[in-house]
């Protein structure tokens, strides 16, 4: 975005390179499809015929009725206008002419849970609100889901992209923070990308990059590739833990902004400002305070 370029330009120029930005990582143990405990059946790159179990136990829990083979949304996260679940009703609005079925798991803002609900009553063969938490639920949407929604307004990283890759579930999301940095766009032409992403924050160019998925969902063989190669992605993010482990125990001045990589595209670019803090979020507004300091804003 071009705050955190500018504020990036401004702090690479001032600080000569003490700054870096790092990405989320995962515990690679605890989210493995391949020994996860919370799921209908294992399953691995060398299993993927596995997989499709999960979905149709979990169709037959939720009672939904949509024909199995028919692509499943899933959406994993708060509901919070941070998240843009807000879009995502408006969006689904729009298809009801394809075959598809959506779960929506979170809590939060009443409003949005609302909006989910609503979405759940008028068309109760195809969707499920499920508005709690529910850490088992979610292992099992990730194991299951076909493709994850993620219309973020904002996300300086975000975790569920990278779970859902590590569990073979598509990714959509907007190109915004940490979200473009690990989801590339798939070009059809290439075969090249691990989800579809859009730029504008709205309904319509949600619906645009879930056609696009959807559309690339009936080529079977295509399909089949891109979960396959998702499932590594994770384990190759650019030396996030190797970074953050040499940086997590910096004294609080010397604060982290810079650049992160794209997961084919070794080359910097521009992130949003992450601050690695030894004390944790408690020293979050001391943090800001510092930075703007040490950068005159």
């Amino acid at each position: 975005m071009a705050g955190s370029a500018a504020l990036e330009g401004m702090a690479g120029g001032l600080l000569g390179g003490a700054v870096s930005g790092i990405l989320n990582g995962l515990d690679i143990d605890c989210w493995n499809p391949a020994t996860d405990p919370l799921l209908a059946r294992n399953f691995s790159t060398q299993s993927l015929e596995e997989r499709l179990q999960n979905k149709a136990v979990l169709l037959k829990a939720l009672n939904l009725t949509t024909h199995p083979e028919a692509p499943l949304f899933v959406y994993i996260s708060r509901m919070d206008s941070q998240k843009g679940v807000d879009l995502i009703p408006l969006a689904l609005n729009t298809l009801l002419d394809r075959p598809w079925s959506v779960v929506l798991l979170g809590t939060g803002v009443p409003e949005l849970m609302r909006a989910c609900q609503d979405l759940q009553s008028a068309h109760p063969d195809r969707v499920r609100a499920e508005m709690r938490f529910d850490a088992q639920l979610a292992h099992q949407l990730y194991a299951s889901g076909d493709v994850i929604l993620m219309p973020s307004r904002y996300e300086p990283c975000g975790l569920s992209q990278l779970i859902a890759m590590r569990y073979g579930c598509i990714p959509i999301v907007r190109k915004v923070g940490g979200l473009y940095d690990t989801v590339e766009n798939f070009h059809p032409a290439t075969k090249r990308g691990t989800g579809f992403s859009f730029v504008q924050f709205d309904a319509f160019a949600l619906y645009g990059a879930i056609i696009r998925a959807l559309e690339i969902y009936k080529c079977e063989d295509i399909r089949q590739r891109l979960v396959a190669s998702l499932q590594g992605v994770p384990e190759d993010l650019p030396q996030s833990g190797r970074i953050g482990a040499q940086c997590g125990r910096r004294p609080l001045g010397q604060l982290l902004l810079g650049h992160a990589q794209t997961l084919q595209d070794p080359r910097p670019r521009p992130v949003e400002v992450d601050l690695l803090l030894e004390d944790g979020a408690e020293g979050l507004d001391l943090a800001l305070d510092l930075l703007v300091e040490v950068l005159d804003l």
